[in-house]
C-alpha cells in the first residue's frame, strides 16, 4: 500500500496563526510536521521557535515568555528568539549545541506566516496579500476549520466549480455550476478560472447584497491558486433593478498539519453590508454549512487513502472540469523537486 505522501514544500510562506491568537503567551502548533512555538515579544513583533528543548526534548510551549526569551518549564532552559541557549540554570557553561531553530515570521494582512524551509531564501514580498483585511471599505469575516485530510485535497476542491451543483446543492443554491465552461488562466507558478454564470438567481452567499433571490442575472466568479496554501477567490454582480456592483471574496489558507492533517483559515470579504447585520449572518451559517459539507467529503478521501489497500495507486480518471487541478498539481510538482529540503 501506499500512503499519502509528504506533499508540502518548505521553501514556501504558510499561515502559521491569526494575529489575534499570538501573544506574550506561548502558542503551540504543529506545521508541516514539525513543533512550533510562538510568541509576542515586548516591542510587539513575534518570534517562532522549534518547539522541543534539546535537553529532554519537554515542549517548550510548557513555559513561559521573560524578557522576550523562552524559559523551558521542565528544568529553567532559557531560549532567545534566534533559537540561541542564553541561560542553564544549573551551571555556567552552555553547550554550543544547546540551541533550537529560529524561523522567519512576518505578520501581514492579521495573520501570521511562516517560512519553514531555508531562512535564507525567506522573501516577505512573496507572501500573498489579503487587501480586503485592512481596507475600511470592506468588512470581512472568517472562521478556523481543523480538517482530517491532506491539505491539497481542499486545495483542488476550491478549483472545482461542478462539485458546487452536487455537494452544495442544498446550501449554497448555486444554479449553471454543473459544467465545465471556465476560462483556465496559467502563470507559471499559479493557476486559476473565470467563468461567467447567466440567467440564473444570485447563489446563498451572495444574498447579504440585498438582490432579490427571484430575479435571475448573470454573474462572474474567479478563482486562483497562489502559493500551495493559498487560494483566492470571489464573485462580482451587479443589481438589475439599481445597477449598483457588489464585489465579494473569498480566500482559502490551508497549512498541513501533517499529510493526513490540515490547519483551514477562510477569510470572506466584501464591500456591502455591515459584520453582525441579520443577513450577513445568515449567510456566514450557509457558508459553514457548506465548508462542513467539503469536510465530510474530504475526509471520507483521506479515510479511503490510508485503508484500502491500493492507497495512492488506486484508479483516478480525470475529465474536462478538471483541467485547473491538473495544471496545479504540476505547478506543486515543480515546488516540490526544486524545494531545498526534498
Amino acid at each position: 500500500m501506499t500512503a499519502q505522501v509528504e506533499n508540502y514544500p518548505r521553501d514556501c510562506w504558510w499561515v502559521a496563526a491569526k494575529a489575534e491568537e499570538v501573544t506574550d503567551k506561548p502558542l503551540a502548533r504543529w506545521l508541516l510536521d514539525e513543533p512550533v512555538v510562538m510568541f509576542r515579544k515586548s516591542d510587539g513583533t513575534i518570534a517562532a521557535l522549534e518547539d522541543r528543548c534539546p535537553h529532554r526534548w519537554a515542549p517548550l510551549s510548557l513555559g513561559e515568555v521573560i524578557d522576550d526569551t523562552l524559559v523551558c518549564g521542565y528544568h529553567g532552559f532559557r531560549f532567545d528568539c534566534s533559537g540561541a541557549c542564553v541561560k542553564i540554570p544549573t551551571q555556567d557553561k552552555i553547550p554550543e549545541s544547546a540551541k533550537v531553530r529560529a524561523y522567519p515570521i512576518v505578520e501581514q494582512d492579521r495573520f501570521v506566516w511562516i517560512w519553514m524551509g531555508d531562512a535564507s531564501l525567506a522573501d516577505p514580498a512573496e507572501i500573498p496579500r489579503l487587501a480586503y483585511m485592512s481596507d475600511p471599505e470592506w468588512n470581512s469575516y472568517g472562521d478556523y476549520m481543523e480538517l482530517g485530510a491532506n491539505y491539497f485535497y481542499l486545495q483542488e476542491n476550491v478549483l472545482d466549480l461542478t462539485h458546487f451543483a452536487f455537494a452544495h446543492a442544498k446550501t449554497l443554491l448555486a444554479e449553471g455550476w454543473d459544467n465545465a465552461d471556465d476560462e483556465i488562466s496559467i502563470e507559471p507558478d499559479s493557476v486559476g478560472f473565470i467563468r461567467t454564470i447567466h440567467d440564473v438567481p444570485i447563489p446563498a452567499y451572495l444574498w447579504a447584497t440585498g438582490i432579490d433571490r427571484e430575479i435571475r442575472t448573470s454573474y462572474s466568479t474567479f478563482g486562483r491558486i497562489e502559493l500551495p496554501g493559498v487560494h483566492k477567490a470571489g464573485s462580482d454582480v451587479t443589481d438589475p433593478a439599481t445597477g449598483k456592483q457588489f464585489n465579494w471574496r473569498i480566500s482559502h489558507l490551508t497549512t498541513p498539519q501533517s499529510a493526513t492533517k490540515t490547519h483551514y483559515w477562510w477569510i470572506v470579504g466584501q464591500n456591502f453590508g455591515y459584520e453582525g447585520a441579520p443577513e450577513h449572518l445568515a449567510v456566514r451559517e450557509v457558508i459553514i454549512r457548506a465548508f462542513n459539507e467539503d469536510k465530510t467529503i474530504l475526509e471520507a478521501i483521506q479515510q479511503m487513502v490510508e485503508h484500502d489497500p491500493r492507497g495512492m495507486n488506486a484508479l483516478e480518471i480525470s475529465v474536462v472540469a478538471d483541467r485547473s487541478a491538473l495544471q496545479a498539481r504540476r505547478i506543486l510538482k515543480a515546488r516540490l523537486d526544486a524545494d531545498t529540503h526534498a
